[in-house]
């Protein structure tokens, strides 16, 4: 059976828009409309569950992981057939060549984390900066309602007076 990958014919690194682009190529071969076959509909149908589950991050995270546990779990099998004549009570897997980079694997899975933290830290340093600011605003807003208040009852005054002299 073929991997998503193989369907789509990307390779497992491949991004996003490398996804895209080999969906709409390939569906506009297969698409039922364009090609009767009924092998094509088979076709169209696997490149589209393909496309479903590689073209959203936490699907094909999903689907990455547990086609890493199947392989490893096959190279597990192979290495005890291997070594049906070795007695051992372990197996061991194969060590690759690849260095281990823990800065990438922890800034991949905790990306999101850190970026709700971040934002959740700016927002309380915000509330916080307005907090102190309320004691000055509550007495720019008293000192104003008493300016307005004196202002109008010296209109009014004004205008009372005025009325008494016209009279």
């Amino acid at each position: 059976m073929k991997t998503h990958y193989e369907v789509l014919g990307i390779s497992p690194s491949a991004t996003y828009n490398e996804i895209k682009t080999a969906y709409y190529k390939l569906t506009l071969k297969y698409h039922p409309d364009k090609n009767k076959g009924e092998s094509a509909k088979e076709i169209f149908q696997e490149i589209s569950n393909a496309y479903d589950v590689l073209s959203k991050y936490e699907t094909r995270k999903n689907y990455d992981r547990s086609m890493s546990i199947k392989n490893e779990s096959f190279n597990l099998k192979q290495n005890v057939k291997s070594s049906t004549n070795i007695k051992a009570s372990y197996v061991t897997r194969p060590v690759s060549n690849k260095i281990f980079d823990f800065d990438e694997w922890v800034k991949n899975h905790y990306h999101h984390g850190f970026a709700k933290e971040k934002a959740k830290k700016q927002w309380q340093d915000l509330l916080e900066q307005h907090v102190y600011n309320l004691p000055e605003i509550i007495f720019l807003c008293a000192l104003t309602f008493i300016i307005t208040t004196v202002y109008g009852g010296y209109l009014y005054y004004g205008l009372a007076v005025q009325r008494k002299r016209k009279n």
